[in-house]
């Protein structure tokens, strides 16, 4: 029997944002990635609810929930169940009672979303959406939206993310820090700063770079405003100054940042010459004599 879990709504934001593959392919459109499941009434459905939702049937007489047939639960990589507002695992309502039964049918945790869909769609109001089926076309096309990698304030993503004047708006960023060759552009309405690099340059000394990007952010994130780091790729060096900037703000170690980031990125894959300088960082930050082993740096 699965284990029971709780899943917070930046998680759960994260999952339905994930990519792979050199362009970038949503993951929701592999159909054993994710099942997301409704189990609020079906007028609450159908009014609206979280994007890629499965509405979940109940039977009458005894009331008890009906499991998406055909959806391979045993084998999902993700489920996660949400009603209106459940935030434990002990108050009875339909979430809890639709988790345990799916728990019966697999080995890996079942997940209720904490806080339901009111917490969810208060946050990212953009999610929410009234259509029930997706074509896979509209899954591998449809719009991704930067990581979170410090809830509700801090996002890591790509060039076309910082680009995007409407999803700036909808997401209330105040900065972003772009990181890659060459001169950038942002929508004019937010403050800016952008870190000449390139991922060929093994030798370049990053401290000077790492102290004025983090000032810069730091400056934003302690007003409570929010950031996104973007990057070409949002794996290497994006995922670096997020690195970075968590050793600098919240004296992480180089390894508790990459695991912290790769809980949001999960591609996150920094060069080996970069976790070379993060090392540096971390001791300059941190006064630590000992380098962190670059070979291996999230174990």
């Amino acid at each position: 029997m699965a284990e029971l879990l709780l899943c917070d709504p930046s998680q759960l934001y994260n999952l339905l944002n994930q990519t792979h593959g050199p362009k970038d392919y949503p993951d929701i459109s592999d159909p054993t990635y994710l099942l997301l499941i409704d189990a609020r009434e079906g007028w609450e459905y159908n009014e609206s609810h979280i994007t890629t939702a499965t509405h979940l049937k109940w039977t009458s007489h005894p009331r008890s929930p009906v499991l998406p047939y055909g959806t391979g639960i045993s084998t999902m990589r993700y489920i996660v169940v949400y009603d209106s507002r459940s935030s434990t695992l002990v108050e009875n309502g339909p979430a809890l009672e639709c988790a345990q039964k799916l728990a019966k049918e697999r080995v890996e945790p079942v997940h209720i979303l904490k806080g339901g869909y009111e917490r969810f769609s208060a946050v990212y109001p953009f999610l929410r959406s009234q259509k029930s089926l997706h074509t896979v076309h509209e899954l591998e096309n449809c719009q991704m939206w930067p990581l979170e990698f410090w809830s509700e304030l801090a996002y890591l993503g790509r060039f076309i993310h910082a680009r995007n004047e409407g999803l700036i708006c909808s997401l209330k960023i105040r900065a972003v820090l772009t990181i890659g060759k060459g001169n950038f552009d942002p929508p004019a309405h937010v403050e800016h700063k952008h870190v000449v690099v390139s991922d060929a340059e093994t030798g370049q000394d990053m401290d000077k770079q790492y102290k004025e990007a983090c000032t810069f952010l730091d400056a934003h994130v302690s007003k409570g405003a929010r950031i996104l780091i973007a990057c070409r790729s949002a794996r290497n060096l994006s995922a670096a100054m997020a690195m970075a900037f968590l050793i600098n703000t919240r004296s992480m170690s180089v390894k508790e940042a990459y695991s912290h980031v790769l809980q949001s990125q999960t591609q996150a894959r920094p060069h080996r010459h970069v976790i070379e300088q993060l090392s540096r960082w971390e001791a300059a930050c941190l006064g630590t004599k000992e380098k962190t082993d670059i070979s291996s740096p999230q174990d």
